[in-house]
């Protein structure tokens, strides 16, 4: 998982939105974090599935980081498509 500079006023000025995906992006990140802790055969795949824990929180947990782990992805795409207008913007601004 990637990390992010940490967001600063003048980003939340610019990006308001920036604040409450810091958040979420770091809220997923713990998420997975603490659930592979207790299911640590999700981050294992060489282990034989005859050991995988076949319970209803292991099945729950598997889907949990895996959703998590696309909406960390769209949080990520949504912060490069900001830097990439403000780049954008930056040189529409340029006189050369």
């Amino acid at each position: 998982m990637t990390s992010h500079p940490t967001v600063t006023p003048n980003d939340l000025r610019r990006d308001p939105e920036l604040a409450i995906f810091d958040v979420l992006d770091h809220t997923l990140k713990l998420t997975v974090y603490a659930l592979v802790a207790i299911h640590p055969e999700l981050t294992d795949p060489e282990r034989p599935f005859w050991l995988h824990e076949d319970s209803g929180t292991g099945r729950a947990a598997k889907l949990v980081v895996g959703c998590s782990e696309e909406l960390i992805k769209a949080v990520c795409d949504y912060r490069t498509a900001i830097l990439r207008a403000r780049e954008a913007e930056i040189n529409e601004t340029l006189p050369f």
